[in-house]
């Protein structure tokens, strides 16, 4: 994985805002013909170069120019925190978990995710360069008092079940988690102060979590988390001063859009393949029934085929097709998720799986 310079970087950010280049269809096909209308510009090009490199080939909701404002608010000291918005805004981190020994477990080996303050899932991120940002412009530069030169990244995940199948933290901690150590991570959400621990930066609670694995040489898996805390401590007024409630800052329900980019030689024959799979959920909220299978075509060859676990969730989209150059096209497959129900407090996640392949 190289390096981003930030001049590439800027540029990639710079422009985020003109990205949206083709209004697609929700759940419908995508029948093209070259040369596209829609030619790719600078900036979306640099964008698309900028998830495929350095954001481990997945964007999550904020970093198509939408990281969401959440205020300056303070929430409540209530089980941990209390935490402060470093500058008002969710943000995204790339990095590689560095995750800390359980001291309870004989020898000190097993790794452990569960806080044993507030039961939090935390994983320690040390950012990627283009990343480092985070850490360094938080009001505690050397990074977190428990673990230096990184983020805390938590999010309480109480549910009912304790099953792989309906809860997000007994499918988390069923990973091999030593296998994890110093592996790629993204994650999604609040960039806060955890004011009692010396103001260590963080990112809490996280919204969105990814990783994405080569399993062979034309396949690759993509692990999409969309996960809801629902610790009572960043939804309601009650959660906040009561002079400084401007919105919560996890909402409900929870929409979260995962972007994945793909590209297409015009000049071959080459298929996408991507099968979607959802092996653990709780509390999502169905879409409106549409296709179970999605296709691209261009000049009438079947190029791109989406197949999802079911016709009504998650939502998936072509995102932003266009021309790069007269043998290349660019897009990105919109995921989107919406989790978490009204006046409910049994916690809700949906966790995706999607295998890319080529024929």
């Amino acid at each position: 994985m190289k390096h981003i310079t930030d001049a590439y970087f800027k540029i990639a950010l710079t422009f985020l805002h003109f990205l949206f280049l083709i209004p697609a269809v929700l759940g419908q096909d995508l029948i093209l013909t070259t040369p596209l209308q829609t030619q790719c510009n600078q900036a979306s090009v640099a964008a698309w170069d900028s998830i495929t490199n350095y954001y481990y080939g997945v964007a999550g909701t904020g970093f198509i120019g939408k990281d969401e404002w959440i205020g300056t608010c303070q929430a409540k000291f209530q089980w941990g925190g209390p935490w402060k918005p470093i500058d008002g805004y969710k943000h995204t981190l790339c990095g590689y978990l560095a995750l800390k020994k359980n001291p309870a477990e004989k020898n000190n080996k097993a790794y452990n995710l569960i806080s044993d303050g507030d039961g939090d899932l935390v994983f320690y991120t040390i950012p990627d360069p283009a990343f480092r940002w985070l850490q360094f412009k938080s009001l505690r530069p050397q990074g977190h008092h428990f673990k230096d030169f990184s983020l805390s990244c938590e999010v309480a995940l109480k549910e009912p079940g304790n099953t792989i199948e309906t809860d997000a933290a007994t499918f988390i901690q069923s990973i091999p988690l030593g296998s994890l150590q110093y592996k790629p991570v993204g994650v999604y959400g609040p960039w806060v102060s955890d004011v009692y621990h010396q103001k260590s930066p963080e990112i809490h609670p996280v919204q969105q979590m990814w990783r994405t694995e080569q399993r062979q040489e034309d396949t690759t898996e993509y692990q999409l988390y969309s996960l809801f805390d629902n610790s009572s401590r960043f939804s309601d007024t009650n959660d906040f001063p009561d002079t400084c409630f401007l919105q919560p800052w996890m909402p409900v329900p929870l929409i979260n859009v995962f972007y994945i980019p793909f590209v297409i030689s015009i000049n071959d024959q080459q298929q996408l393949l991507y099968d979607i799979s959802m092996p653990s959920s709780n509390n999502i909220n169905l879409y409106s029934a549409s296709q179970n299978q999605l296709h691209l075509v261009v000049n009438g060859a079947l190029r791109v085929t989406v197949n999802k676990p079911g016709n009504n969730f998650p939502s998936v989209t072509f995102m932003d097709v266009c021309q790069v150059n007269e043998n290349t096209i660019h897009g990105y497959l919109a995921i989107e998720t919406s989790i978490g129900k009204p006046g409910t407090t049994s916690g809700a996640h949906a966790i995706l799986k999607v295998i890319r392949s080529k024929k």
